[in-house]
């Protein structure tokens, strides 16, 4: 993570997904980076003042890139829908987080004191509910015929992801700090 402290970038979007817990001696939440190797989550916050956080960890009290889906490629081929435009989708994402205030997004798989689970076929419950929320608003982005630009926030996405989360057969509650102004950075966009 060393990069993320000595980054000359405008923004950065960390997202961590692995073993953690809430330490109420610092206050803060532990990731685990490897065995006997760990980090504050509050290190994430250093530097750049644009920045989303994702977290998908255990907070358990203690004391002390979007990947693109096959099906995606698939559906994107059919001649009814409309195909993003790389580049365009890069300039309408630079473009949002220029317009975003200086502020910080993070979210959380869980709420302090309870775990993050994960699933072997699709990686952590949160983390995939996040994703399938971006790839199901591309493909209704795709399905529609509006023109120009549209994103998803962050915001947006965590709202649906947490409550997909939440009607999951887990005990996890995705919890979100955030600045209460918008524009919020595009976690997603379609151009």
């Amino acid at each position: 993570m060393w990069f993320l402290l000595n980054s000359d970038a405008g923004y950065i979007f960390a997202m961590f997904t692995g073993h953690g817990h809430y330490s109420r001696t610092e206050q803060d939440r532990i990731l685990e980076l490897s065995p006997g190797q760990s980090m504050l989550s509050k290190v994430l916050l250093q530097g750049v003042a644009k920045r989303t956080v994702i977290l998908d960890c255990c907070l358990q009290c203690h004391e002390g890139l979007l990947l693109e889906r096959p099906e995606v490629s698939k559906y994107a081929k059919a001649a009814q829908r409309r195909v993003p435009d790389s580049a365009k989708c890069r300039s309408a994402f630079d473009r949002g987080i220029t317009l975003s205030a200086s502020k910080i997004v993070i979210t959380t798989s869980c709420s302090i004191g309870e775990i993050s689970y994960d699933n072997d076929a699709t990686g952590g419950v949160y983390n995939s509910n996040l994703i399938n929320t971006a790839l199901d608003w591309a493909n209704s982005e795709a399905d529609s015929y509006s023109i120009g630009a549209s994103s998803l926030s962050i915001v947006n996405a965590h709202e649906t992801a947490a409550a997909r989360t939440r009607k999951s057969r887990t005990d996890q509650n995705p919890t979100i700090e955030k600045a209460k102004t918008t524009p919020y950075f595009p976690f997603a966009v379609f151009a």
